[in-house]
């Protein structure tokens, strides 16, 4: 019997998805997640609801990091890889190595291949049309779904640090305790630390999401020459 379920699946969404609900569950003094003992049934409603916790933080990532934050701030990696000279935007400074080009010989080959296949110039039609191509070698294949599978588990469990650290600030803040107690002082400092730890993960998403599309244009300015 084949198992329903990857390794993305516990590594994209379970592990996301237990990050929102361990927040919540300390921020809100719930303790189901840290007591002592779980009885089994309890269990398994926990890893359901973590994993369908992950798949709404994996949309909410999708939205919020890949489509709103990199595709329209800081540009695609295909943008940057195709680019003659690299961005000399401000985000270069937060976000280094995301903004370098394809060396020039390996772009001209790209464009010629490209060009010669009737592919276009716009570099979104030009991933579209190279991922095409390279996907047919087992090898390269393999690689994109690697660098796929970590790009996806960074950039999902940056969101769910991201609303670990809204859940556990804004309960304390809600609360409005003063003086604090010691649960609020700690739910303050955690959420806190995730921030820096949100942006780690950025970095590595963006990271592999640049590997994941250099591989395709390499691939594709190679093919054929091997």
């Amino acid at each position: 019997m084949k198992i329903p379920f990857s390794i993305y699946d516990f590594f994209g969404y379970l592990s996301s998805g237990f990050a929102v609900l361990a927040a919540y569950d300390y921020a809100s003094g719930g303790k189901w997640l840290f007591a002592d003992s779980v009885p089994l049934g309890i269990g398994v409603l926990i890893v359901l609801a973590a994993y369908v916790t992950g798949h709404v933080v994996s949309h909410l990532a999708s939205v919020v990091i890949e489509h709103g934050f990199l595709r329209r701030v800081l540009g695609s990696p295909e943008e940057h890889l195709l680019a003659a000279s690299p961005s000399q935007t401000r985000w270069r400074w937060l976000f280094p190595g995301n903004f370098s080009p394809l060396p020039k010989e390996t772009r001209d080959r790209v464009l010629a291949k490209a060009t010669a296949a009737g592919a276009g110039s716009h570099p979104r039609a030009l991933f579209f049309h190279c991922h095409a191509v390279v996907k047919s070698d087992d090898a390269t294949l393999s690689r994109l779904n690697t660098f796929l599978n970590l790009y996806g588990f960074c950039r999902n469990l940056a969101m769910a640090v991201l609303l670990a650290s809204f859940v556990l600030m804004g309960s304390t803040i809600v609360r409005v305790e003063w003086p604090l107690s010691m649960d609020s002082k700690n739910s303050l400092l955690m959420g806190a630390l995730c921030l820096p730890i949100a942006y780690v993960l950025v970095l590595r998403y963006l990271k592999f999401f640049r590997h994941y599309t250099l591989e395709v244009f390499v691939s594709y300015a190679e093919a054929g020459s091997r």
